[in-house]
């Protein structure tokens, strides 16, 4: 096999892997960027010619691929074991036949508020000078200090 039928070969494989691309893709995707999927479909198909098809899948795949949005990320659903005839939960497993819990769907962590209040502590200094002109080095004067807990957030 010489190097023409090597480069032929690949090339419809790259062309294969495009046109297989953009028949997967949503026409929507393509809309956005505005153009058609149609149009990405027949040059593709052009990528069976030798030597060209490597130009146009990689026009594809800057030009076009690269913007597509990214896929959202699902949340794993976790593993449930099967049931029924032949899965077995029904006749003498760890649940005896009771049905299966619905799957949770998954939520952000809810802040928890801090038992400081609003982010503040009082400061030890009473009422933020350590003399009648001199104001409290750590507090500033003010006589609270950020808790440590928070940050100064007011939520854990």
């Amino acid at each position: 096999m010489g190097d023409y039928e090597i480069a032929v070969l690949i090339g419809w494989a790259i062309a294969i892997w495009a046109i297989c691309s953009v028949l997967f893709s949503e026409s929507a995707k393509f809309s956005n960027l505005g153009t058609s999927k149609g149009r990405w479909f027949l040059i593709e198909l052009l990528a069976f010619i030798p030597y060209v098809g490597i130009i146009a899948v990689l026009f594809y795949i800057f030009k076009v691929r690269v913007r597509f949005p990214p896929r959202p990320k699902q949340p794993r659903q976790p593993h449930q074991p099967p049931s029924g005839p032949a899965g077995g939960s029904t006749g003498g497993g760890w649940n005896r036949g009771a049905p299966a819990p619905a799957p949770k769907r998954w939520e952000p962590a809810q802040k928890q508020k801090c038992g400081c209040g609003n982010g503040t502590v009082p400061c030890g200094c009473g009422n933020g000078y350590v003399t009648q002109t001199e104001r409290h080095h750590a507090c500033g004067g003010t006589g609270r200090l950020r808790c440590q807990m928070c940050n100064g957030t007011g939520y854990r």
